[in-house]
């Protein structure tokens, strides 16, 4: 493995190889070249974007599965009607806190 020293100084990065087909590889030279940076640059941007993303929607899912045992355990909910009269108040002078749960 080999191990290169990130110029940002925060941390040391090891080389990873990925096989890209030709198509993918010359659509990334392309866009490289049209934004003036390099290609690994533009992989980083976008594995990080993607890992960042993945990440949310993973803890979205995990909020969402809490909450649906919170409510199996509890039985604690609003009506849809409560949620969307609470909901139409948002921006307005007589914004309100959101109701109480109930069962």
């Amino acid at each position: 493995m080999c191990n290169t020293y990130d110029y940002k100084g925060a941390f040391m990065s090891s080389a990873t190889s990925i096989r890209l087909d030709e198509e993918l590889k010359d659509r990334l030279k392309t866009l490289a070249d049209d934004r003036h940076r390099s290609a690994h640059a533009l992989m980083l941007e976008a594995i990080t974007e993607y890992i960042d993303r993945e990440e949310k929607r993973s803890q979205y899912l995990r909020d969402g599965q809490a909450a649906w045992q919170h409510y199996q355990e509890t039985g604690l909910h609003l009506t849809a009607e409560e949620a969307e009269a609470w909901i139409s108040t948002w921006g307005t002078e007589n914004e309100q806190d959101a109701p109480p749960c109930h069962r």
